[in-house]
């Protein structure tokens, strides 16, 4: 990485974006220390790439941990699948009953 001050940045454009294009990355000092840094565009597609991917894993991760906490909640934390589907059968049986007898009168 090469450090360039921005007034050589404007007239030795051409060397630096050569060098950028070599795969030499470029930081531009701020005296803000909100420094600049200067890439290609396929660097930065690859970055955007990396941040989007991490960002929805962490999306997914959260909604891993919402629907643990309902599980508890709910108490069908340490049940199986097979108990969880029995429950969801009954239920259903239930609803179906209760639609059959209402619409009996």
């Amino acid at each position: 990485m090469i450090a360039v001050e921005k007034l050589e940045f404007t007239p030795d454009f051409r060397r630096i974006s050569d060098r950028v294009v070599r795969g030499e990355t470029v930081l531009i000092p701020q005296p803000t220390s909100k420094n600049l840094i200067v890439l290609t565009e396929d660097e930065y597609k690859e970055m955007d790439a990396i941040c989007k991917k991490d960002n929805a894993l962490k999306r997914f991760d959260q909604t891993i941990k919402s629907m643990q906490k309902k599980a508890v909640l709910n108490g069908t934390a340490g049940m199986s699948d097979d108990e969880i589907n029995s429950i969801i059968k009954e239920a259903r049986a239930e609803i179906r009953a209760e639609r059959e007898k209402e619409a009996m009168g």
